[in-house]
């Protein structure tokens, strides 16, 4: 199974979240990052239903440093 992250939480994530459930099985979602914290909180609870939504990144070289990420 492939891990992906998500970086950036606008509109658009919204659809990737609903992809990557339709895709559960093949793809899991490994975590999140938005440089805005709340927007991070938020955007886990609003997609509590997916795993990995509640996973947060505290940068870039984090979602790099991950070997869950490919």
């Amino acid at each position: 199974m492939k891990g992906a992250a998500l970086i950036g939480l606008g509109m658009v994530s919204h659809t990737y979240a609903a992809a990557l459930a339709d895709l559960a099985g093949q793809v899991r979602l490994t975590g999140v990052f938005a440089r805005d914290g709340a927007a991070r909180a938020s955007w886990g609870l609003r997609h509590a239903d997916l795993p990995g939504a509640g996973q947060a990144y505290d940068g870039l070289d984090a979602i790099a440093a991950d070997p869950a990420v490919d």
